[in-house]
């Protein structure tokens, strides 16, 4: 026996947190909501500064903002903003309305205000007809559902950031408050060091990347990002390398669809390049047995907290493992709901290996301390698209996540994208309660979006998405559950509608992209 840290599991209860299924405030809601309020701030923005309002990325629980034209937002400027908007929100006299217009006018209207990204929008939009949102004297082309309800925009809260601000926001967890404040510097950390080389390479925007496309010029643009994730991994086992042995253990977490798996291979490949091995460990296999699994305040058994795993036992064969002693294999049976150790297939660690411990929890504290905070590196690997369809409207992060996604799961699991998108609100609910809190506790990260990404994905995703607007023979038409999964299918269609598709065959056979299509050397 090792000396483990003893924990007691009731210091991380099963909270009672909101939960939106619980709400009634669906998760399209929610994204309807926060893309009517940044189309209020960013009209309001420009109407009281003459610049626009550029929508970086998400941060948090919030949206980032800075001045298109670099100018630093100061506090006084902030509070004029809240003070205008929340008088604007309660002036019953201007409602946001939904509606039309000739394309060709929308054209004029934009081209008039010199918004040329949006311009570039419509030239991949050619309906003759195109949906808008007004407010008095603004107005914006509607991407996806918007929020005509001026009440539920009222729950907000700005902060200044860096030469910026960030609008706080109603989240999956909290729909009906703004939750107490964490400073998001290591999420900025991740969205800036891509976003640069996006805007060095002019494709920072859906617009911009299509004339990419139509110009013949991704080739390059795909050369760069696929170098940039290269130099990244090959920073990252240096790091690693640097503090070999007095950190020989890897956890490697993030949420769905991120690119653990294909970034756990590449960063051994790059381990080897620098003269160390590795040996990988599913935290999956360290489940608790099924019977032991904590129920919820759902009433269901909550497969996602950090209680559901075997943290001692892990914790104590790490042990083990770093002492020089081995281990037997542990692979965990969902047919039988228990975790089965082979005794005759046993493995060490052997001189100049390190140990990577892949899954979800991989930054939570409590497996941390029980591995031995001081022998650990965290690593966070996520997707964080530096993409924006324009000034004012991004390509959520979640949104490109459960695109790759629904893609992976039909492509490898067999499951329709109805269901993927139906199972989407509880995978999301898991992630903010058991990866995002912990963010801070990764000492480096991996950023996998690549920026010529999503044009390749629109290939698979335009015909999945298409066939899943509709119900499939065993649903309930008229379900709210089934109407949910339909509008989002539409919506996240209307989104991926707007690249330029991309032959897959550009794709390298070691790319990350190449987790989700197909087609990976890795997996050889």
């Amino acid at each position: 026996m090792h000396n483990v840290p003893s924990f007691d599991l009731k210091e991380f209860p099963l909270e009672k947190v909101s939960d939106p299924r619980n709400e009634k405030i669906t998760r399209t809601q929610l994204l309807s909501e926060h893309a009517s309020f940044s189309f209020l701030l960013t009209s309001l923005y420009n109407q009281e500064f003459g610049s626009l309002l550029r929508l970086e990325h998400s941060l948090g629980d919030g949206l980032y903002y800075i001045d298109s034209n670099d100018k630093v937002i100061t506090p006084e400027m902030i509070s004029t903003l809240e003070t205008k908007l929340r008088a604007l929100l309660a002036d019953d006299s201007l409602p946001l309305v939904v509606g039309t217009k000739p394309h060709a006018e929308l054209v004029k209207i934009f081209s008039k205000a010199n918004l040329q990204d949006k311009i570039g929008v419509l030239k991949a939009w050619q309906d003759p007809t195109i949906p808008t949102i007004q407010c008095g004297d603004f107005i914006d082309y509607v991407l996806e559902p918007m929020s005509t309800n001026k009440k539920r925009l009222t729950i907000f809260e700005f902060r200044p950031f860096l030469n910026g601000l960030i609008a706080r926001l109603p989240t999956m967890l909290n729909p009906t408050g703004i939750n107490e404040w964490r400073d998001p510097q290591v999420l900025h950390k991740m969205f800036s060091e891509y976003s640069k080389w996006a805007k060095l390479l002019n494709v920072e925007s859906v617009g911009k990347l299509n004339q990419c496309i139509a110009n013949r010029e991704i080739h390059h643009v795909k050369m760069v990002a696929e170098g940039l994730h290269e130099r990244k991994l090959a920073k990252i086992a240096q790091k690693l390398a640097n503090n070999y042995p007095a950190k020989r253990v890897i956890t490697i977490a993030g949420p769905s669809s991120s690119n653990k798996t294909t970034f756990a291979k590449r960063l051994a490949i790059q381990l080897k390049v620098s003269g160390y091995s590795s040996v990988v460990i599913e935290m999956d296999d360290y489940f608790q047995d099924t019977v032991k699994i904590p129920y919820g305040p759902d009433g269901l058994q909550d497969f996602e907290h950090i209680s559901a795993m075997n943290v001692e036992l892990l914790g104590e064969r790490v042990k083990a493992l770093l002492a020089g002693e081995s281990i037997p294999v542990r692979r965990f049976n969902f047919k039988l709901g228990e975790g089965v150790d082979y005794p005759d297939q046993r493995f060490k660690l052997q001189d100049n290996c390190f140990l990577i411990l892949e899954g979800i929890h991989g930054l939570n504290p409590l497996l941390l301390e029980h591995i031995g905070r001081e022998d650990v590196t965290p690593i966070y690997a996520s997707a964080l698209t530096p993409l924006n369809i324009d000034y004012n409207h991004r390509f959520p992060t979640s949104d490109y996540r459960l695109i790759r996604r629904i893609i992976r799961d039909n492509q490898y699991r067999g499951q329709s994208p109805r269901l993927t998108i139906r199972r989407w609100t509880s995978v999301r609910v898991g992630e903010e309660r058991n990866i995002f809190p912990y963010q801070h506790n990764a000492l480096t990260f991996f950023n996998s979006s690549l920026v010529y990404e999503l044009p390749v994905l629109s290939v698979y995703a335009k015909v999945l998405l298409s066939e899943a607007t509709q119900p499939a023979p065993d649903e309930d038409p008229d379900s709210p559950e089934t109407k949910d999964v339909s509008e989002e299918a539409r919506r996240l269609l209307g989104l991926i509608n707007n690249f330029y598709p991309l032959s897959p065959e550009i794709v390298p056979k070691i790319s990350c992209i190449r987790e989700f299509i197909g087609g990976s050397v890795l997996d050889e």
